[in-house]
Order: structure tokens, then C-alpha cells, then sequence
């Protein structure tokens, strides 16, 4: 078996869904959005899958990333339905930046990125609990992620890398 990486079209004479993952969602400050239709029912087939070379449990979670309406580039009100991990890392990229908006509202400290990550982890929906390659730990889940940040402080608990 050899593990290659690469970016771009790469024909296999035996295609293998299996650690797709490449860079930057490969690295480990980053926090990998796989993409799923709006209830998180039907996968992308466009989402890589984990784990990563050194078997880390990559993606994190999935969140809608098919047929989301986003403004077209270089118009003022045109817009176009996409698909794949570009559209579905801004739900993620949004929930965050609204717990950040909170936080700062109530004058509490910031959440560095490990907490974040393991709050995100710790707050998907969907699933057992358990880790999979296509899809994480569950579909985000906005609500009970900025609920997660509402226990005091010194019961956050999120200081260390999640162990999966």
C-alpha cells in the first residue's frame, strides 16, 4: 500500500474513498467541515474522508454544504447555489464567529481553538458519538455550540486536544 497526496486530478485504476484528506484540512490546528444536503441526511461526495496520515480524526463534524445560495463574485445582488466543503466551512466558520460576538457582548474571555474545536466536537448532532471518516462526529449544531460556552468558566474543561 502506498499513501499519496496530491492536489488535482489524479485518475486511480483503484479509486479508494479512504484518507482523502489534504492540506490545509490535514493540519492540525485546522478544523476539517466535511458537507452534507441541509438535514444532514446525504453526504457530499465531493467531502474527503479521514483519518489522517498519522490517524488523527479528521473531519471534525459536517455541516449543509450542498446547493447553498451565496453571492456570485463581481455582482452586487446576483447569487448562485454551490456545493462542497467551500460552502459548508462558513456555517461552521459563522457559529464560531457568533460565539466570539456573544462572548464579547458579555464581556467573558474568548475561547481559544482548542476549545472551540472541542465544543464543536462535543455538540454535534446526529450521531452516536463515535467518529467516521465521511462525516465526523455529527452535523453542527449552532445553538447547542454557543450554549456550550454558557457554564462558568473553570467548568469549560476544553484545555486539552480532544483524544480521538
Amino acid at each position: 500500500t502506498i499513501d499519496v497526496w496530491i492536489e488535482g486530478d489524479l485518475t486511480l485504476t483503484k479509486p479508494s474513498s479512504e484518507r482523502t484528506l489534504t492540506v490545509p484540512g490535514s493540519a492540525r490546528t485546522v478544523i476539517t467541515v466535511a458537507s452534507s444536503d441541509r438535514d444532514g441526511r446525504l453526504m457530499s461526495d465531493t467531502s474527503s474522508h479521514g483519518p489522517t496520515r498519522d490517524s488523527r480524526s479528521k473531519p471534525e463534524l459536517f455541516a449543509p454544504g450542498m446547493k447553498i445560495r451565496a453571492a456570485t463574485a463581481g455582482t452586487r445582488f446576483d447569487t448562485i447555489a454551490a456545493s462542497g466543503t467551500s460552502m459548508a466551512a462558513p456555517h461552521v466558520t459563522g457559529a464560531i464567529a457568533l460565539c466570539f460576538s456573544k462572548q464579547a457582548r458579555l464581556k467573558r474571555e474568548l475561547p481559544n481553538a482548542l476549545q472551540i474545536r472541542a465544543a464543536l466536537i462535543a455538540t454535534a448532532t446526529g450521531m452516536d458519538g463515535n467518529w467516521r471518516a465521511d462525516r465526523g462526529f455529527g452535523l453542527l449544531n449552532t445553538e447547542a455550540f454557543l450554549k456550550a460556552f454558557d457554564e462558568p468558566e473553570a467548568t469549560r474543561g476544553a484545555a486539552e486536544e480532544p483524544t480521538t
